[in-house]
């Protein structure tokens, strides 16, 4: 027999409370049905005295919740029976509704705590008005804040790290996806996927029609490309390409209204380069093109040296005008790294933390230093004085 049904008994209530089933000599105080080959490993029946404690006033069923709280703070042990077992889970529920009816509910003047009028499963929600929204304010309150376990510790400490730490895996990896619900999901997609046109250039004539997942095997297309033609416009292996039903789309240089926009000469300014300030030799150069190719700097490092010289070294002008120096030091800035004890190591720059680190990276460094990541390698880094 896969399913039951079972009465939980009140041991404060002696009596007579027989049914049509079994002889019952204590209080029926809730009657459900169970399975028993539930994957929890515990038995419906004691569930109940399990999961009761916590928030038994808020709970679902609040007046089922105190007389097991009141049961076990007297000592009383758990106590039921099973009523009816069969294979037809719509027999077992006939018979849950048949004993809730014959007993009562207290809501309705009877002795039991249940909620509903039975035969429902265990699906609550479409019978009772708000009781989702009152579970999820519940969960809530329960583990949000210092309530939460994890609350106020590091990473390193919290209990899905930890457990990943001692067995290799993430313990929230999810069910592993067997092979004939990947097919299947597989048939789904296909059926899904949308359907696209493939036209010729010079015509405009429809060549072939079909899904985009055969389109990019058949015809070996690239995922980008297609999505990009289908959405911009623009031909993708020599044809257009468009939704099944909607206009083709056309780049912008191919429209009527298009007017290809005026090529403007742009006036080449020499460059000038010293290698040091007080050097009295200078090169010269036609453009920032020539000058970057031959020292093999940024263009845009060369324009922005024309404007501002932040060192004496290596420095650049345009023509028709002066060196432009402003000298910041040597570019070095001193931070300091915190342990989780609060131990502190001064360095002189950030490059020379990385390098002690071994491994470490200066940009994160960096990060850290400006409140945008809170440690890197497990340290907290500061600038020494504040830039």
């Amino acid at each position: 027999m896969d399913y039951y049904v079972y009465i939980l008994l009140d041991d404060r209530f002696p009596g007579n409370y027989d049914n049509k089933y079994r002889e019952v000599n204590y209080k029926p105080f809730y009657v459900g049905k169970g399975y028993y080959k539930t994957k929890n490993k515990i038995k419906r029946h004691l569930i109940h005295y399990v999961d009761n404690g916590k928030s038994c006033d808020d709970g679902v069923n609040p007046h089922k919740c105190r007389t097991i709280r009141i049961l076990k703070e007297n000592n009383f042990e758990p106590n039921y029976i099973i009523v009816y077992e069969d294979d037809d889970e719509k027999k077992v529920l006939d018979v849950e509704r048949e004993l809730i009816s014959f007993y009562g509910k207290k809501l309705n003047g009877g002795i039991l705590t249940n909620i509903t009028d039975g035969g429902v499963g265990g699906n609550l929600f479409q019978f009772v008005d708000g009781l989702q929204d009152r579970l999820k304010k519940i969960s809530s309150e329960m583990w949000s804040g210092e309530k939460n376990p994890n609350f106020g510790k590091p990473i390193e400490e919290t209990y899905s790290h930890l457990f990943k730490k001692n067995n290799g895996f993430h313990w929230n990896t999810g069910k592993t996806m067997g092979d004939k619900l990947k097919n299947k999901l597989k048939v789904l997609r296909n059926e899904r996927l949308t359907i696209v046109e493939m036209l010729d250039v010079n015509t405009g004539e429809i060549l072939d029609k079909l899904t985009t997942l055969d389109a990019i095997n058949k015809y070996d297309l690239s995922r980008g490309c297609l999505y990009k033609c289908l959405k911009y416009g623009g031909t993708h292996k020599g044809y257009h390409w468009k939704y099944e039903g909607k206009e083709l789309v056309l780049s912008k240089t191919l429209m009527d209204n298009y007017v290809r926009p005026k090529r403007v000469n742009v006036k080449r300014r020499k460059i000038y380069f010293k290698y040091n300030i007080t050097d009295d030799i200078e090169y010269e150069y036609s453009d920032v093109h020539e000058a970057s190719k031959y020292h093999n700097i940024c263009e845009e490092v060369i324009r922005r040296k024309c404007l501002k010289n932040l060192k004496n070294v290596n420095i650049f002008r345009y023509e028709g005008f002066d060196y432009n120096i402003e000298l910041t030091g040597d570019g070095k800035i001193p931070i300091i790294r915190i342990d989780n004890d609060g131990n502190e190591v001064i360095y002189n720059s950030i490059t020379e933390a990385a390098k002690d680190l071994g491994d470490g990276n200066p940009s994160t460094i960096v990060a850290v230093c400006k409140g945008k990541r809170k440690t890197h390698r497990g340290y907290r880094f500061e600038y020494l004085k504040k830039m």
